[in-house]
């Protein structure tokens, strides 16, 4: 399935809405509103997937530099396809546009999480068949400290 690609925007965000929530992830329209507007910085981007010009994906990427070593990264923050477009190649697309967008920023590495919880959904399997791995000398454990009490489910 071919889809149209193109750089988020403020009139996209009650069509966001629904597909994040299917990630798990309770958020208000303004809380998006805000959210957006971070992602139309240099180093910060995130572009949704149409097709006939309904929005049926998004993704987002941050680019960074790391303190200890001179090499860029990205990462995707949020990769999701609404539920009737998956395994049609539309989160393929997307990962294209966002590894296409990490070597323009030139970026080194494309890294991303993905809950255990997605493993059911064969989110794990996507990756890897895409060539993203957790093994070998960069298989890696996710730490994380709260430092404010959460709103909503922790995810």
């Amino acid at each position: 399935m071919k889809i149209k690609i193109r750089k988020v925007a403020l009139c996209d965000v009650k069509a966001l809405l629904p597909l994040i929530a299917q990630l798990g992830y309770p958020i208000s329209q303004e809380q998006l509103i805000a959210r957006l507007a971070l992602y139309q910085g240099y180093n910060d981007a995130a572009w949704v997937g149409l097709s006939d010009d309904k929005i049926i994906g998004a993704v987002a990427v941050h680019v960074y530099d790391l303190f200890h070593c001179t090499e860029r990264y990205a990462k995707i923050v949020s990769l999701v396809v609404d539920e009737p477009y998956r395994r049609l190649g539309v989160g393929k697309q997307l990962l294209d546009y966002a590894e296409r967008y990490a070597r323009e920023k030139d970026c080194g590495v494309l890294e991303l999480t993905s809950s255990l919880k997605r493993l059911k959904h064969g989110s794990h399997d996507f990756y890897d068949s895409h060539g993203y791995k957790n093994d070998g000398e960069y298989e890696s454990r996710y730490f994380r400290k709260f430092l404010k009490p959460k709103e909503g489910p922790h995810v």
